[in-house]
């Protein structure tokens, strides 16, 4: 997941090749990684430091 300046953008490494998959909205940042905390069972509070 790649924030961009006006979207977000999904993005698959598949055999060493980086392949776009789709774009979000950027507003929809904090959205999608809040489920990929849940997903993963990461405290939603935690953040990168």
């Amino acid at each position: 997941i790649e924030p961009e300046e006006n979207d977000i953008r999904l993005r698959y490494r598949i055999d060493g090749v980086l392949l776009d998959i789709f774009d979000l909205e950027k507003q929809l940042y904090g959205r999608v990684i809040s489920r990929l905390k849940l997903l993963s069972g990461m405290m939603l509070n935690e953040k990168m430091e």
